[in-house]
Formats: C-alpha cells, sequence, structure tokens
C-alpha cells in the first residue's frame, strides 16, 4: 500500500509541475516527485541507491530554482487551470476507490518490495564503469552551474537586466 502511495505523489507532483505557471510551484512538484520516486526506491531495497538518487536530484533542482528564480518576477505566484487540476485529483481519487472497492490489494501487494536491506546499489554505484558516469554527471551540473550565474549576472555583459 505504501508504494501505492508515491505512486500517487508521484501523479500529483507531476501535474503540479505542469500546470503551474510559477517556478516555485514547479520545484515544490519536482521536490515532491523526487522524494516519491526515492520512497519507491526505498521500499523496493535499494536504500543506498535511493539516497545517492535523492542527494544528484536535489543538487539538479537547485541549479534549475536558482535559474527559473532569476527569470521569474512574480512576487505572488499563482497556479493556473485550478480547475483541471482538481479534476485530475478528483479522477484518480475515484479511480482509486473503483479499483480498490473490496480492500483487494493483491495487485499491489505481490509486487517484489523485499523488506531486506540491499548493498547491491552500492556495489553498482562503485564499479569502474560508473565512475564515468559520475565524473559525467558532475560536470554537466558544473557547466549548467555556470550557465545560470553567467545568465543571471546584474552587470551590462548578462542576459538579465535589473527589474
Amino acid at each position: 500500500m505504501n508504494i501505492y502511495i508515491s505512486i500517487i505523489l508521484t501523479l500529483l507532483g507531476t501535474s503540479l509541475v505542469f500546470y503551474s505557471l510559477s517556478p516555485y510551484f514547479s520545484a515544490l512538484g519536482l521536490v515532491i516527485v523526487s522524494i516519491s520516486s526515492c520512497l519507491i526506491l526505498l521500499q523496493t531495497g535499494m536504500n543506498f541507491l535511493a539516497l545517492i538518487i535523492l542527494l544528484v536530484y536535489m543538487g539538479g533542482m537547485l541549479i534549475v530554482f536558482i535559474y527559473s528564480s532569476a527569470l521569474s518576477a512574480e512576487r505572488f505566484p499563482t497556479i493556473s487551470n485550478i480547475n483541471e487540476i482538481i479534476t485530475l485529483c478528483l479522477f484518480i481519487l475515484f479511480w482509486n476507490i473503483i479499483l480498490f472497492e473490496n480492500n483487494n490489494w493483491n495487485s499491489v501487494n505481490n509486487t517484489n518490495i523485499s523488506n531486506s536491506i540491499s548493498i547491491e546499489g552500492a556495489s553498482y554505484l562503485f564499479s569502474p564503469t560508473m565512475i564515468w558516469f559520475f565524473l559525467f554527471a558532475g560536470y554537466i551540473l558544473l557547466i549548467s552551474l555556470i550557465a545560470v550565474l553567467n545568465i543571471s549576472q546584474e552587470n551590462e555583459s548578462g542576459s538579465l537586466q535589473a527589474l
């Protein structure tokens, strides 16, 4: 049942990302999606991998949030199409009630969720082939941070101007 709640949180966070005009709510939706996806990984027994992915998500979202807040000048952000969001949430709620009206959680409980602690994620992350992946991911995060800082400079050469 916990994995099902995490999937619902992922869907709601995704709808918050797609239906918000403000970058603040989009960043909140991305945080909800990343935490719920890491909860799914935790429930399947990949503890260390969930921690590493959460840290990478938060690092990437920090860069996205800095960039989007530098571009946004809203003091009071709003969510567009609130009726569509409410309709989507009600649809998901009624779909859950219809699907599991007889307390039939067998389809959710039959997933291969282990309660044991696994070190397979740690051994895979420290394998020699993953070193290049981490170096590349760190390089991409560094380049995106430098690009955000160059765009949001306040002198004449930057793309943004003072509001």
